[in-house]
């Protein structure tokens, strides 16, 4: 073959191999939006509902983008000893021009794209194989769980992303630097490390990782070098920080105020947490933990059921042609090493820290935030024992049924995984995303548009939107707004407030069917009554209500009184469109109150309010001579939970006391004679508290309480 006939065949080969290239990460990133697709449909979870709103917590503390950065770095540096200003950085600047939360959630999502496609390409430089890396990439979705706790995709702004990000591009320079001696990558991962350090600790666990690489035969002297300098700036970092720390609290007496920033060096306690964090990279780990909601397995949309049965064929078809004896036997050794730090080290850094007991406390299935990082480690892992299963043997008999098996297994995973993070979506959306919609469509429509900063808002803080920098973040005004459900917040608030110029205004709302409209109510009140700082009555007669359902703002003027506290009984549980004025009107005998019973639950048919032990009614007979007689009608609760014992509890009036002995449901009827006043109905009880993971410590509770007329 002459010369440049070759060339031309070089060339064209050349030419093949790139577009292949090409074609297979096109697919690759298509492949990785399908399947957390559903992320795009979330609202801002976790810490990031009270991050996003950062104008309005300037706006009301009165300081600017930059003091209150300062503070966050500071604050964190002499009160936990942490040390990482770049992350607050990035996520109050960002969220301080308020983006749409879709942009956040595409940028999370472009994120771990990259993330899957730099993956791929370290697996290509450490193995010089084309297909493993393909193999391996395809499969690593599959491993991505929502979680309804400290989620790394759902939650906290892209973070462990970025930091995913940050780790392979540095293994890319590291093995560069190796390879290549250059001083300038020296440097770029000098810096790309400082960066992460400063963006969030578990940087810390990467230098395992840079060890495993060491072993792929690079010049050990520029090993040797990269290690010394990454530990000097690990200790470096951690001392300065501990130094910082300590120096404070020496000086000021203070304590950590974050106790996760502390070291747990208890043996057992970091096996059985480093169990915990580990285990949770195993996909369908949150199938299986004790969570509050699970989607069913036969509950499986048919599009999952069609694109991952196609995945799995495609899948198991180019793992069983993969010959695993193209790899060298130590480089498989190595990789599974590298696999195994990438799998344990964030795991090691989570177990030892003061998340010990949290990871403990929570149980298989959950895990830190680090665990994204551990999906690909674990990922590479689980690819060899298929690769070893599907060699186990060479009759072709065998080989079928391992196909099967195989196929079974990976699109099990696949199907169920996507249909278990679709259901974490829309559990998550009732509580992140449709109020926080809601309450913001209704203040850009000018439901508070007359509220000075001189007036006072009465709200029951349900949501992270009803935070008092969401009403300043919407109104671009620094409201007085306070919680009628914080303890430290009302009746103080009433009283700070007596004497001023200002008027009173209560608001309140709630999510109507498959809550994503709902209307929203702020009302003039005219007067608080109360008893033991229990609201009782709040009069009023002018109010406005936003209607989300038919986009409208009504104002409307009663010659009637109407009690705001039942107006908030609509505010969860509810299906409907619109408020019902004359279900609200005064009550002209008695008023009913709550004291040391938790919030309300439940719609306005079935509702209940939980107790941890010691509780009261309060009734406030209106008329000044009479003893009014009423029955009380209440269904007394025990939680369920599977080692639930039965609970003794007293209700007692006026001396006199009854015991019950409640198993699950007792219907209680009883009659009172209520005196002009204030009257007392108590609820005691000394049984352990049901152990369900509620940090409220339940005992009991009562439902669908109501007083009836004899």
């Amino acid at each position: 073959m002459s010369k440049s006939k070759l060339k031309t065949a070089l060339g064209i080969v050349f030419t093949e191999g790139k577009y292949q290239k090409i074609l297979f990460d096109s697919l690759l990133f298509l492949w990785v939006v399908w399947v957390l697709f559903p992320l795009l449909d979330t609202g801002l979870v976790s810490d990031d509902a009270y991050n996003s709103q950062i104008s309005g917590a300037i706006l009301t503390q009165g300081v600017t983008l930059w003091q209150r950065i300062w503070e966050e770095v500071v604050g964190w540096a002499v009160g936990a000893g942490r040390i990482y200003p770049l992350n607050y950085i990035y996520l109050y600047v960002f969220y301080y021009f308020d983006p749409n939360i879709l942009l956040v959630k595409l940028i999370t999502l472009s994120i771990i794209c990259i993330d899957v496609l730099l993956f791929s390409r370290i697996i290509r430089t450490l193995t010089r194989n084309q297909n493993l890396p393909y193999l391996c990439a395809f499969l690593i979705p599959l491993f991505f769980q929502f979680r309804f706790w400290h989620d790394a995709i759902l939650g906290f702004t892209f973070l462990m992303p970025l930091m995913c990000l940050f780790f392979f591009v540095s293994i890319l320079l590291l093995i560069k630097y190796l390879e290549n001696k250059k001083n300038s990558y020296l440097i770029y991962l000098i810096v790309l490390y400082i960066i992460s350090m400063l963006t969030y600790e578990i940087a810390y666990s990467f230098v395992l990782v840079y060890v495993s690489i060491f072993l792929f035969g690079f010049d050990k002297k520029n090993s040797v070098k990269f290690l010394l300098i990454v530990l000097f700036l690990t200790f470096g970092h951690f001392f300065l920080a501990q130094y910082i720390h300590l120096n404070y609290s020496m000086s000021e007496g203070g304590t950590s105020t974050y106790p996760g920033s502390k070291l747990n060096l208890d043996i057992i306690g970091i096996i059985h947490a480093l169990y915990i964090q580990t285990t949770a990279a195993i996909p369908l780990s949150w199938k299986f933990a004790n969570a509050p909601f699970h989607q069913k397995f036969y509950q499986i949309g048919l599009e999952n059921l069609i694109v991952y049965a196609a995945f799995a064929t495609l899948f198991c078809t180019a793992l069983f042609k993969f010959d695993k004896s193209s790899l060298d036997k130590n480089l498989i050794y190595k990789i599974i090493f590298f696999s195994l730090c990438a799998l344990l080290g964030p795991a090691l850094a989570m177990a030892a820290s003061g998340h010990q007991k949290e990871l403990i406390d929570a149980g298989f299935g959950y895990g830190y935030t680090p665990v994204f990082i551990q999906y690909f480690g674990l990922c590479v892992l689980i690819l060899f024992l298929l690769l070893f299963v599907k060699d186990m043997s060479s009759n072709p008999n065998y080989k079928k049924i391992f196909f099967v098996l195989i196929w079974i297994v990976v699109f099990s995973v696949g199907a169920i995984t996507r249909e278990e993070n679709i259901l974490i979506v829309e559990e998550s959306n009732k509580f992140y995303k449709y109020p926080r919609e809601l309450l913001g469509e209704s203040i850009e429509n000018g439901i508070l548009d007359e509220v000075g900063e001189k007036d006072l808002i009465l709200r029951n803080e349900r949501y992270p939107s009803d935070y008092i920098w969401f009403y300043a973040m919407k109104t671009n005004k620094k409201l007085n707004v306070c919680g009628l459900n914080i303890q430290h917040e009302f009746p103080e608030c009433i009283e700070k407030h007596s004497g001023s110029e200002g008027n009173i205004y209560g608001t309140t709302y709630f999510l109507g069917e498959n809550h994503t409209k709902g209307s929203v109510l702020i009302a003039e009140i005219d007067e608080v009554l109360q008893i033991d700082n229990i609201p009782i009555e709040m009069l009023f007669k002018n109010y406005t209500i936003y209607n989300s359902i038919e986009n409208t703002l009504s104002a409307y003027t009663s010659e009637k009184s109407y009690d705001f506290l039942k107006v908030m009984e609509m505010e969860s549980g509810v299906i409907s469109t619109s408020y019902d004025m004359s279900k609200f009107l005064i009550d002209d005998e008695l008023n009913m109150g709550f004291s040391g019973f938790h919030n309300r639950e439940g719609g306005s048919e079935k509702y209940l309010r939980w107790s941890s032990g010691n509780s009261k009614i309060i009734i406030f007979n209106k008329t000044e001579s009479l003893y009014v007689i009423r029955e009380l009608s209440f269904d007394l609760l025990r939680p369920n939970s599977s080692e639930t014992e039965p609970a003794i509890v007293y209700v007692s009036h006026n001396n006199r006391k009854s015991k019950y002995v409640v198993e699950k449901n007792e219907k209680i009827r009883l009659r009172f004679i209520f005196s002009p006043g204030v009257n007392y109905i108590k609820f005691e009880s000394e049984s352990p508290h049901v152990d369900n993971g509620d940090p409220r410590n339940i005992v009991f509770g009562i439902a669908n309480y109501r007083l009836n007329n004899i």
